[in-house]
């Protein structure tokens, strides 16, 4: 196996070997405290003859701390400690309990003392063992947000690239729609040159808001609603094109372009030229989380069967993987087809 798969490898399976590794570390340690622990309220070896039972116990509270309080998210940090707490004093009850009756199984005379004893070597365990899940749990997040941060900077390098190719000569493209729009408008075709400007308006924001990290949401929605004035001349008055959003405040911000696959998706698979064909997109703001709800109606096997359909099928796919980059699991998304009916939800921080 060469350098280049053995680090992909690595990689891949980071967080078991880093498992694994504190796992044969604790059995280490747990191994020589045991040998090396000789009180005068015990039997000598007491600790040591019983290093792999007292080893499973301290390994199940590591993973009932570590899974049950850790990784879990909770409404409080008070929440948090007390179910560590209850965790905690469980394991220690549990582990004097099967030192007690060890003890008992010698024919030794468990006595007041023994019990403070136990109590008090147990404690010192789990503590131990509680810290090591705690420096497991930072050491492998710090690692995630590293991949995370890594991932979203190949994202933005990726992004700028196609921009680049697709940034041909946009300042002759902008110049050459100003010119119909100036030429439209001495025209007196106003509703002309009203419709070159947003197209001109449209491809701008593309060109220069796509590779900022965060854009104000009222700039997102005028992009949106340029897009939408877009599909209502295509489509003129054979279907019906709604957006509806509540008030949005000047510092609320999201990544540009996130929310335009899910419009165009609905405008391209739900608008067939049919009176009956709708698009209706809302749009909401909850405790600093932007919901948006579109529903449309599903023409997606009649305009398969056209002969000017050009499959992409990207465009959900890379939303997802953006989502994830973004937001890894604080987002969404779910998605409701019918044969009439297709709708899409997706709810995401605001900033």
């Amino acid at each position: 196996m060469d350098t280049t798969k053995l680090t992909q490898l690595v990689s891949t399976h980071y967080t078991k070997i880093i498992h694994f590794g504190v796992l044969a570390i604790l059995l280490l340690i747990s191994m020589f405290v045991s040998a090396a622990t000789v009180g005068r309220n015990v039997p000598p070896n007491f600790f040591s003859d019983g290093v792999w039972l007292g080893f499973t116990v301290n390994l199940a509270f590591f993973y009932v701390l570590y899974v049950l309080v850790f990784t879990r998210k909770y409404n409080s940090l008070a929440l948090k400690l007390i179910a560590g707490l209850v965790i905690a004093i469980t394991a220690i009850a549990i582990s004097v309990a099967i030192d007690v009756y060890r003890m008992t199984q010698l024919q030794q005379e468990v006595a007041t003392k023994h019990y403070l004893y136990f109590t008090l070597v147990n404690s010192f365990v789990k503590v131990f063992f509680a810290t090591c899940a705690a420096v497991l749990h930072a050491v492998i997040s710090f690692i995630k947000q590293k991949q995370q941060y890594n991932a979203i900077k190949l994202n933005t390098l990726q992004t700028e690239l196609n921009i680049l190719k697709r940034q041909t000569n946009p300042h002759f493209l902008f110049n050459t729609l100003n010119a119909l729009y100036s030429k439209a408008y001495l025209s007196k075709q106003n509703e002309l040159a009203e419709h070159i400007g947003q197209l001109a308006a449209l491809m701008q924001y593309t060109f220069t808001q796509s590779d900022k990290v965060l854009v104000k949401l009222e700039d997102e929605i005028d992009h949106i609603e340029a897009f939408i004035a877009l599909q209502k001349l295509r489509i003129g008055d054979n279907a019906t094109i709604n957006f509806n959003y509540g008030p949005i405040a000047q510092y609320h911000q999201i990544p540009p372009m996130l929310l335009n696959p899910l419009i165009e998706n609905a405008c391209k698979y739900g608008l067939a030229g049919n009176p009956d064909d709708f698009v209706n997109i809302q749009m909401r703001i909850d405790d600093s989380q932007l919901t948006i709800e579109i529903e449309n109606s599903n023409c997606s096997h009649t305009i398969k069967q056209s002969n000017a359909y050009q499959p992409s099928g990207t465009g959900l796919d890379n939303l997802q993987k953006r989502l994830n980059i973004l937001f890894h699991d604080t987002y969404q998304l779910s998605i409701c087809e019918c044969d009439a009916t297709y709708a899409v939800r997706l709810t995401i921080p605001c900033h």
